[in-house]
């Protein structure tokens, strides 16, 4: 599971770049979104997936209290932490006043958990799911509760624009039905034969898609999905998971050139990643902005692979940093 993370993070990270360098900067190298485009080839699956692993990995048996705390400790708090120094940093950098300053990031933090989508919804869902669980033990009654929920969910995103999406509920509730798959399927025993199945039937899906121009819904910050959409999610993303799933025990098995301990470090601290991830590609892009305007074709992508490593290995350097005894209490640990 920590390496299939750290498969997930790298595609999030690859998918961020030209964002952040159109966002910031104002810059659209034609080469960074070629880059960032190939993430079309994941992108229906790869944010269902980690909240797929979290249902996995979590354990839904613990007294409400210590569920809640313990969720708001490792998911909220990191998100509120991270976002706060950010900002800070920000502000101070534009020349803003501090009471501007003080009310912008207390407003962000109360509405939005810090500004990250993925982690408030991914606490809320959790909340969801547990609640979820205890209603019934029939799994079929589970699957439908959660079903509703997911619809929901897409109502209210597609259909209520004047509605605060107060930590990202509305993100939450498109998103318990895939933690609650991933609590089932702790009962499912796959071989990597089944596993690469479900891939061969990932791969058949996406490419008849893309020739035949059907759009390709997904749940990201901006999401593209609407009810008759949501059958072909599903399919896509369980099937996308489980290629990942597959993929991963296939790393595992050969490990070529360690990449098993890299990945696994870099799934461990996925968290850490995703939350300092935009602040290094502020600073990279920045360093390199003068080849990016140019849009040079090798200069381009030798920079784009400089900064993608370079972006990587300075969030594993924080993660390791985090871990360390007086820093611990930021990660909730």
């Amino acid at each position: 599971m920590d390496v299939a993370k750290g498969i997930l993070i790298l595609m999030v990270v690859w998918s961020h770049f030209a964002l952040m360098e159109r966002v910031c900067y104002g810059v659209d190298n034609k080469y960074v979104i070629a880059f960032t485009n190939i993430k079309i080839t994941w992108i229906s699956f790869f944010m269902p997936a980690f909240f797929f692993i979290t249902g996995y990995c979590s354990s839904f048996d613990k007294k409400i209290v210590l569920f809640l705390t313990k969720g708001f400790s490792t998911i909220v708090l990191p998100s509120i932490i991270v976002s706060v120094i950010t900002q800070c940093v920000d502000y101070i950098h534009m020349g803003m006043s501090l009471t501007w300053s003080g009310k912008t990031i207390i407003k962000s933090v109360l509405l939005n958990a810090g500004n990250e989508w993925f982690l408030p919804s991914l606490f809320i869902g959790r909340i969801l799911c547990f609640f979820g669980i205890r209603l019934t033990k029939s799994l079929m009654m589970q699957g439908i509760i959660m079903i509703v929920i997911c619809i929901g969910g897409v109502y209210l995103y597609n259909n209520t624009p004047g509605l605060y999406n107060f930590w990202f509920f509305k993100h939450a509730f498109m998103v318990t039905f895939f933690i609650w798959l991933g609590i089932v399927f702790k009962r499912v025993t796959l071989t990597i034969k089944k596993q690469m199945a479900f891939a061969v039937g990932y791969i058949l899906l996406f490419v008849s898609l893309y020739f035949l121009h059907i759009h390709i819904p997904y749940i990201t910050n901006k999401t593209a999905l609407s009810f008759s959409e949501l059958p072909l999610l599903l399919a896509l993303s369980f099937t996308g998971i489980v290629l990942i799933l597959g993929l991963s025990k296939v790393v595992t098995r050969y490990n070529v050139c360690h990449s098993v301990d890299i990945l696994k470090y870099i799934g461990k601290n996925s968290i850490v990643i995703y939350l300092l991830h935009f602040g290094f590609y502020r600073i990279y892009i920045y360093m390199f902005l003068d080849v990016l305007r140019n849009e040079n074709f090798v200069q381009s992508w030798l920079v784009i692979c400089l900064i993608l490593l370079l972006n990587i290995l300075s969030c594993c350097i924080m993660a390791w940093v985090l871990n360390k005894r007086y820093f611990r209490w930021i990660l909730g640990k």
